[in-house]
């Protein structure tokens, strides 16, 4: 297995927004709300797993010549905060669809 391969984080923020998308239609169709805090801290989250965490990924875990850095806990670390955005999302859509 190759260095390339531990890197997961892209699969996780994918899975987080199709996830959330899923149970928040399922919630919709059944009048289900959610608060606007929880809605501001999803899109946030999201956010930072679409647009913030790909730039910080490239500077940080990716050498000038696009090569990845030989050091393991970059990638450890890159999939984990991937891994949270996918809780959180998962989380957000079961408190709506569980009320």
């Amino acid at each position: 297995m190759q260095p390339e391969d531990m890197l997961w984080w892209t699969d996780w923020v994918v899975a987080a927004t199709l996830t959330l998308c899923i149970l928040l239609i399922t919630a919709g169709q059944q009048n289900k709300t959610l608060s606007a805090m929880q809605g501001i801290m999803t899109l946030v989250q999201l956010f930072l797993g679409w647009a913030v965490f790909p730039k910080l990924v490239n500077q940080f875990v990716y050498g000038s010549n696009g090569q990845l850095m030989p050091f393991w806990p970059r990638i450890a670390v890159a999939n984990l905060f991937a891994l949270s955005v996918l809780f959180g999302s998962v989380l957000t859509g079961v408190n709506v669809n569980v009320k």
